[in-house]
């Protein structure tokens, strides 16, 4: 009986062992493929006749943490801005920007740029030793934007253009071939297609980059600013890379889909073409805060809920709530 006992125990013990062993190194390789993709509410603001609205999207992946763009800042460095509490949080953690996705010369999508820069969450260096890089599209930089890129070169972070036509990895800082961009996972910038035509709003939001998040376990599109046009150019362009995939989350263009054509067919138009080119489980669209602005959505807005419900998908605006997203 004795020596059953002692049989039996030493059976218990070793599977408990067993089982201990492959739940830490679950829980490790779990950790080790988390990916996340945070919206990050950024229509806030002290003075609410201003347009506060645009991106910030924090995105983690493996166990590296990237911003694409930053949003107008107007609120950034106030106790309840919801940016500067979530990096803050990453600092508190130990955490910091391996990235930093600016995808056009747009004010809404810079403009607390340069105020990060004062924050521990970036640091010198790049992604490829442990710094922070600054992903920029070169196509046209105005100067407040050029005054923020100048300032973190002084303090030695990497700025680093991506071209017209090109695809850059932002997790390993390296310039990728098509081929490797499409057979391969990874957090992808995907140059712009549009040629500048002019400098005014339009033309300048058709030179947005796209940003791709490809992994095993999760899979988005970011479209930034990208209109018909513009989202045409890149269609064309990088084709095999970015249409034929499956997406989780797909960030629609524009705050909504606001383009130069304000005609109810023509709304509906640009819609479908997003949600048919892009198939998504999840469309979230960023805002403007101010009611004045956000009236010219409304008829888009309601437009695009109702189709992308009768096709079974789920539509969310970055200005209500924090919406994330994580596998």
């Amino acid at each position: 009986m004795k020596k059953t006992s002692k049989i039996l125990g030493g059976l218990l013990t070793f599977i408990m062992v067993i089982c201990a062993a492959l739940f830490f190194n679950y829980k490790e390789v779990s950790a080790a493929a988390k990916t996340s993709v945070e919206f990050i509410n950024v229509a806030t603001g002290a003075n609410t006749n201003k347009k506060y609205k645009g991106d910030a999207i924090l995105i983690e992946y493996k166990n590296k943490y990237f911003l694409v763009d930053t949003g107008y800042g107007f609120a950034y460095g106030a106790s309840n801005d919801p940016l500067t509490k979530r990096l803050n949080s990453l600092v508190a953690n130990g955490k910091y920007l391996s990235g930093i996705i600016i995808t056009h010369s747009h004010k809404d999508h810079y403009g607390a740029l340069s105020k990060i820069l004062n924050n521990k969450v970036v640091r010198k260096g790049s992604v490829k030793n442990g710094g922070t890089t600054i992903y920029y599209n070169n196509i046209y930089v105005d100067d407040e934007l050029n005054s923020a890129l100048t300032k973190a070169k002084n303090k030695g972070i990497t700025i680093q253009a991506v071209k017209k036509g090109s695809i850059c990895n932002a997790y390993t800082g390296n310039t990728n071939t098509y081929a490797t961009a499409r057979e391969n996972n990874g957090l992808y910038v995907y140059g712009a297609a549009w040629e500048l035509k002019g400098k005014d709003a339009y033309n300048v939001n058709e030179t947005s980059m796209v940003v791709q998040l490809k992994s095993d376990k999760l899979k988005a599109i970011f479209l930034s600013d990208l209109q018909i046009r513009g989202l045409n150019e890149m269609k064309n362009k990088y084709k095999n890379n970015i249409m034929s995939i499956d997406y989780d989350i797909c960030k629609v263009g524009h705050h909504g889909l606001r383009t130069m054509n304000t005609t109810t067919d023509g709304v509906k138009s640009e819609i479908n073409n997003y949600y048919k080119i892009f198939n998504a489980e999840h469309y979230i669209f960023t805002t403007y805060k101010s009611m004045a602005e956000s009236s010219k959505y409304e008829e888009r807005h309601s437009y695009l809920k109702k189709e992308l419900s009768k096709i079974g998908k789920t539509y969310y605006s970055s200005s209500n709530d924090l919406q994330v997203f994580k596998k």
